[in-house]
């Protein structure tokens, strides 16, 4: 389902042993009363089930839409045999079962399991039935973040049975980097085990654990060519069985004498094609959300020369501060006054002053003028380069692993050092327009906003953040990175402009006052004629938007409801939270806008799911 706002939830998943049992009593409950029919389909080779964690116990069926149960302990019994699928047609409902051969181990009753097919997710190109269970599942989601929300109720994984040794060999590298790498054959392809470390990595619910596991994967993949090999890198690799192997590689020996296969370099280069655009991404991300980490100057000093741990970052949004404003260089009287952080920062580059390629060369030009103005090119290899002109109008150019951010009038002046030593200072002649989008009176402009200002944007996602921005209540949450705004609907002047912002949501479409009911776009396929339409009672004063018709969900089956739902009101229950990066004040097209309704009563998932829907893909929170 495309989403205009992505949404988060602050609700923590089940255990997988609750969530299993929850699915489990579902099915019992429909079983009771009525005919089924059962259609197997044996598998076309050999496939194997896995345990996505393999010291996980989980519960598993042991007949289809039946109650009883059997405890899996991955422990145990490493992999089940996969014999095919079986679906039950059941009251004009279709579910589908993986059926697997019962181990003895598994104390069954009979020699079948089952696990339902949503719990599943398969990785091969070669499992033509990946593909179908994925997509009837819902996890075909354009956005890899929406697809991975929808994995994290999977516990099952499955394989080609050809291929189980190599899935255990990558799953357990994931897991524990002291193990041997993974390897790259024709049969277990490098797109496959990329996508497990998609799956992997986004399944790491720490945003912080998450985003140092990037930077690890792409330190670890450069480090075995030579001229990307940086020193920063071997505090955040030590645990990794391969790095000695690959600082050898690096040193000119060969795989076998390195001990490596040729299939493991093959893996070094398909983790460095992967990692390397995640690690850029992010490390941009945070150079976004670095202005608004600090009240004032003199602390956002301190979070530049305390906070930014991961090598190269600090390099990059130096980068970014050198280049949205004019900076002049002076000579440094030893103007790096923390050792013991500089000498850290010194670590971020090899040993020497080695210049860049003549192409990188040529695409920093100094300026022509006298004025000693810096520019600064940022390398992956080693960090912030600087090209300056001094007071004497020589040109000189440096790379400067050594970067201390101080307070200036004008925002941040830095002090620099070389990795042998040398010091130089650049200080600002204005402020930045990076740094200024921090400054509270930037804020204050939104408040000047009209309605109309508002309203005018193409994009919903910049009306939202426009209206939060306007109308909210909130700040910037500096340990997410975001700003966060409460909408409080029981505030007439903050309701009323909440809903026309809805109403313009591009499933309603809807931008005049005057009109206050019609039909929602046809997300959810042919016959499904959905409506929403506006209330309200003028003896009581109670407003709402709600949305009617016969709704058709597709999980682990597929099922029609009768919806008339609730999906904001202006009680004071009511809340609405928008939250967006910091960087959006100053984008022209905003950028992971996130959207939370919360309505006074409890809202069944799929009634959620159209609401959600209507209100441009916010997530909808109810009372329980």
């Amino acid at each position: 389902m495309h989403r205009i706002l992505t949404f988060i939830s602050n609700q923590q998943p089940r255990p997988l042993k609750a969530r299993a049992i929850a699915i489990i009593a579902l099915a019992f409950l429909l079983s009771i009363g009525a005919c089924k029919q059962e259609t197997f389909e044996p598998v076309a080779e050999p496939q194997v089930l896995l345990l996505a964690d393999p010291e996980a116990s989980v519960e598993i069926l042991q007949q289809p839409l039946k109650p009883e149960t059997m405890t899996w302990n991955g422990r145990a019994v490493e992999s089940l045999e996969i014999e095919g699928t079986l679906t039950v047609e059941y009251d004009d409902t279709v579910y589908y079962f993986l059926q697997l051969t019962c181990p003895p181990e598994l104390k069954c009753n009979g020699s079948k399991a089952y696990v339902p097919g949503s719990l599943v997710y398969g990785f091969e190109n070669d499992v033509d039935e990946n593909q179908r269970y994925n997509l009837r599942m819902g996890a075909d989601a354009q956005d890899a973040k929406e697809s991975f929300a929808f994995e994290t109720v999977r516990p099952f994984r499955r394989f080609t049975s050809a291929n189980l040794e190599a899935a255990q060999k990558t799953r357990e590298w994931l897991r524990n980097p002291g193990s041997e790498l993974p390897e790259v054959t024709g049969q277990w392809d490098a797109e496959t085990i990329i996508r497990m470390i998609d799956s992997h990595l986004f399944h790491i619910e720490d945003d912080l654990e998450r985003e140092r596991r990037i930077a690890e994967y792409y330190y670890l993949s450069v480090s075995h060519q030579e001229s990307l090999r940086n020193k920063a890198f071997a505090p955040y690799l030590k645990n990794y069985r391969a790095y000695p192997g690959i600082i050898k590689i690096a040193a000119g020996a060969s795989a076998e004498d390195s001990g490596f296969s040729q299939e493991q370099l093959a893996f070094l280069s398909a983790l460095h094609g992967y990692s390397s655009g995640l690690f850029d991404e992010q490390a941009k991300n945070t150079g976004y959300d670095f202005p608004f980490q600090a009240k004032n100057f003199g602390d956002l000093a301190k979070v530049f020369n305390t906070r930014l741990t991961l090598p190269l970052y600090r390099a990059m949004i130096f980068e970014q501060i050198l280049n949205d404003a004019p900076y002049e260089a002076v000579p440094a009287a030893d103007s790096v006054s923390d050792t013991a952080a500089t000498q850290s920062d010194s670590e971020q580059a090899p040993a020497g002053n080695a210049a860049l390629a003549t192409a990188d060369t040529a695409a920093v030009k100094a300026d022509a003028t006298n004025t000693p103005v810096v520019n600064v090119l940022f390398d992956l290899e080693f960090g912030a380069v600087v090209k300056y002109k001094t007071t004497s109008g020589s040109t000189e150019e440096r790379i400067f692993p050594g970067i201390r951010a101080k307070a200036h009038e004008n925002g941040l002046a830095f002090d620099l050092s070389t990795a042998d030593g040398e010091k130089l200072s650049v200080r600002p002649l204005q402020l930045s327009s990076f740094l200024a989008a921090a400054n509270p009176s930037k804020l204050k402009e939104f408040r000047k906003l009209s309605d109309d200002d508002i309203m005018a944007p193409d994009s919903f996602e910049k009306r939202a953040m426009l209206t939060a921005l306007k109308y909210g209540v909130g700040e910037y949450d500096r340990a997410a990175r975001r700003f966060r705004f409460e909408l409080k609907m029981d505030d007439p002047k903050v309701y009323w402009k909440v809903l026309a912002l809805f109403k313009s949501s591009p499933a309603i479409g809807v931008y005049e006052s005057s009109v206050y009911k019609g039909t929602l776009t046809n997300e959810y396929g042919e016959g499904q004629a959905m409506r929403w339409y506006q209330t309200y009672d003028r003896d009581i004063k109670y407003s709402s938007l709600k949305v009617s018709g016969r709704y058709e969900e597709c999980g682990r089956e597929c099922f029609t409801v009768e919806v008339d739902q609730v999906c904001f009101d202006n009680t004071e229950a009511s809340r609405v939270v928008i939250e967006f990066p910091g960087k959006n004040l100053t984008l022209d097209l905003p950028e992971d806008v996130n959207a939370t309704v919360r309505i006074p009563e409890d809202v069944a998932f799929h009634s959620a799911n159209l609401c959600s829907f209507a209100l441009g893909g916010a997530e909808i929170e109810g009372i329980h």
